[in-house]
């Protein structure tokens, strides 16, 4: 993610699941990938941090990012809530109409603050592009003021994303040469307000050819 203002979140969840394509009308099943709305975890319960909830399959989430339960301002777990030691935004995404429920991942926009979070898996194909397809949103961090953007960087390769911060903006990049790495659509989100739920699929890459 990145933001080019005051301090800014984003959340996410994965949508039904990752969506896995050879080509546009044939899906594939992703190996191994398990735990896709983050409502199975060994640690604390949402709201928490990423490292503390520690959901089944995830790892790092260092930082200023946490797993939170949906809903608006009267759940303090929610995004919104305020929840003792935690970090509250001005809005709350709507809730999602997403079979068996989920929880979801709020990460700092602000280079600064950000950190990644990864699943390990096998079975992939060299050479296939495979599609990741979840919702975004974004609110920014209450007692901060100006327009924001924020966005998620995704990647496959064999190692996680590291960012560089130079004036304030992050450069991504992975220690595999031939990782894949796209960032989703960019969200504008106005002072003190929140940009709702929004669909977006990245198209990744399999290793070399």
């Amino acid at each position: 993610m990145q933001c080019i203002s005051r301090s800014s979140f984003a959340v996410g969840v994965v949508a039904i699941g990752l969506s896995i394509f050879a080509h546009p009308a044939q899906a594939q099943a992703l190996p191994g990938l398990t735990n896709l709305n983050f409502l199975t975890y060994t640690g604390a319960a949402p709201k928490n941090t990423v490292v503390n909830v520690n959901p089944t399959g995830w790892t790092g989430g260092s930082g200023l990012i946490y797993i939170d339960t949906p809903g608006n301002a009267s759940n303090p777990n929610s995004a919104c809530g305020v929840t003792p030691g935690t970090i509250t935004t001005y809005g709350c995404p709507s809730t999602l109409a997403i079979p068996g429920g989920y929880n979801l991942v709020e990460a700092d926009g602000n280079p600064d603050y950000e950190s990644g979070f990864n699943y390990s898996l096998s079975g992939l194909t060299k050479g296939t592009t495979y599609t990741l397809s979840f919702y975004q949103a974004a609110s920014q961090q209450t007692g901060f003021t100006g327009n924001t953007t924020e966005q998620w960087i995704v990647s496959l390769g064999t190692a996680g994303l590291t960012d560089t911060i130079s004036g304030g903006f992050g450069t991504y990049h992975n220690a595999d040469a031939s990782a894949s790495i796209v960032a989703t659509t960019l969200m504008n989100t106005p002072s003190l307000g929140m940009t709702d739920w929004n669909y977006v699929t990245v198209s990744l890459h399999c290793c070399p050819n």
